[in-house]
């Protein structure tokens, strides 16, 4: 399918993305009901999920358009105001056209047309950690627990050239995180 880059570098945001790395991950979330727990890390507030793997494009190309409906309808739900965030861990994988489509519908929510006091700092635990697949969503939720213990969300790495056909990038909105976010 070309999507593995040849250079074993996994670079999400890049303008020299070539695809992604794939690797391997052990995760495990425990569930819990709060008032059994002994030690508390996050709370599980809603989820949703999506897909929109039969399209026109075939199923490994990703939809700005179903991605976008899916964080709004997320965000309605809860009742959380998107410009109330500080940082957001996407699925960019440093593939050309993923990257594009994630960061797009992010813009919509997030940033474009809002009254936000701030840059959006975007990440992906890809840059750090390549693409554990089935595991994927799981690393990037631990990604986030480890940010919560530390006070810090871990910068992006591989980054050395910002991709130039994401206006939200060249706007200022969006800042794909390449050191630590308090």
């Amino acid at each position: 399918m070309k999507l593995l880059t040849k250079d074993g570098i996994c670079k999400p945001f890049d303008s020299d993305a070539s695809g992604f790395v794939r690797s391997e991950a052990i995760c495990a979330i425990f569930l819990q009901k709060l008032k059994d727990c002994k030690r508390l890390y996050a709370t599980v507030i809603h989820t949703e999920i999506n897909n929109d793997g039969f399209k026109e494009q075939g199923s490994m190309f990703p939809s700005r358009a179903m991605q976008r409906d899916l964080m709004k309808y997320f965000y309605e739900n809860t009742k959380i105001d998107p410009t109330t965030i500080n940082f957001f861990e996407t699925h960019a994988a440093g593939t050309k056209v993923g990257d594009v489509q994630d960061v797009n519908a992010i813009d919509e929510i997030f940033c474009k047309d809002k009254n936000r006091n701030s840059s959006l700092n975007i990440g992906s635990v890809k840059s750090n950690a390549g693409h554990a697949e089935a595991a994927a969503t799981l690393l990037s939720i631990t990604k986030i627990l480890i940010a919560f213990e530390n006070g810090k969300f871990p910068p992006n790495i591989n980054l050395k050239n910002l991709r130039t056909d994401v206006p939200a990038f060249a706007d200022g909105r969006i800042k794909v995180a390449t050191d630590a976010v308090d």
